[in-house]
């Protein structure tokens, strides 16, 4: 079982690196765009550009979680949370939901929107989770049952906050003051 924890936080930290590399490729794109418009206009047109790239951005992050992954809407810690304690929420721990989050929350962040990585990585680190218990190892079969998918989930969502924040034990210690009332993490 310890490497498919170590295989959910080396998951969970390439996804949050690749958000990274998306969120600056797009917003230096965004960037640049409004720069070249500068050169050769007046201002007025280099901002409104600017502000209709980061619609063009926030908009299809909005329609991507609404029509193909309704799962993915919020920030995953509420929902998570409730998971944790036993809550079957449908759609939640799906592959389309975790696409879904890693490409909104990358469009959102690049708008400029007011929402952070911390909590959707949370979300999407438990998803890696349950996904590395159906990877096709004999010695994992064992472990899809429901206790040992939460568990699994709960040690995700602490790599994926580890990896948002930088820092393990914060991300574990995060998860331990979500997860308390929870029957289903050995503390």
């Amino acid at each position: 079982m310890w490497t498919a924890y170590a295989l959910v936080g080396v998951i969970c930290g390439v996804i949050a690196f690749t958000i990274d590399i998306l969120v600056d490729n797009l917003v230096l794109w965004k960037w640049s765009v409004s720069q070249l418009i500068i050169d050769e206009k007046p201002m007025g047109y280099a901002m409104l550009t600017f502000v209709a790239f980061s619609i063009l951005l926030g908009g299809t992050a909005a329609l991507l979680t609404v029509y193909v992954g309704p799962g993915a809407a919020g920030s995953g810690m509420a929902e998570l949370m409730s998971y944790l304690n036993g809550i079957n929420y449908p759609g939640f721990i799906s592959y389309r939901t975790l696409f879904v989050k890693v490409v909104a929350v990358s469009l959102a962040v690049a708008a400029g929107l007011c929402v952070g990585k911390e909590g959707p990585l949370a979300h999407i680190g438990a998803i890696v989770g349950q996904a590395v218990l159906y990877l096709p190892f004999t010695c994992l079969i064992k472990f899809r049952n429901e206790v040992s998918k939460r568990e699994i989930s709960c040690a995700g969502a602490a790599a994926g906050v580890s990896a948002a924040f930088g820092s393990p034990i914060g991300g574990s210690l995060l998860l331990y003051e979500l997860a308390r009332p929870s029957t289903f993490w050995s503390f």
